[in-house]
């Protein structure tokens, strides 16, 4: 929790990625597993992409923001006002 923010951050070999951690409906991404650059949420069998924030199947509409996110001097730096919605990471 960040600024009342709820977020989770990835590390993926040479990057960091964050999304918000609240999915569609109201059911938390938390503790839930990572597939390749996806994050799965069992319960609901839906998958995010960690760069969009985007759902993976098309007939899933809504997805997570993103925050863009940068490592200097060893400090995880994320930007909570670069938030984007899976619609403007689309556009």
């Amino acid at each position: 929790m960040v600024d009342g923010e709820e977020i989770a951050i990835f590390h993926l070999e040479d990057r960091y990625l964050t999304i918000e951690i609240s999915a569609p409906q109201g059911r938390s991404l938390v503790r839930r597993h990572r597939i390749g650059q996806r994050r799965c949420v069992p319960l609901h069998g839906r998958r995010f992409d960690l760069e969009t924030g985007m759902a993976v199947r098309a007939s899933e509409p809504s997805g997570v923001a993103t925050f863009p996110t940068r490592v200097q001097g060893g400090i995880i730096f994320v930007d909570l006002s670069g938030r984007k919605s899976q619609e403007e990471t689309a556009a």
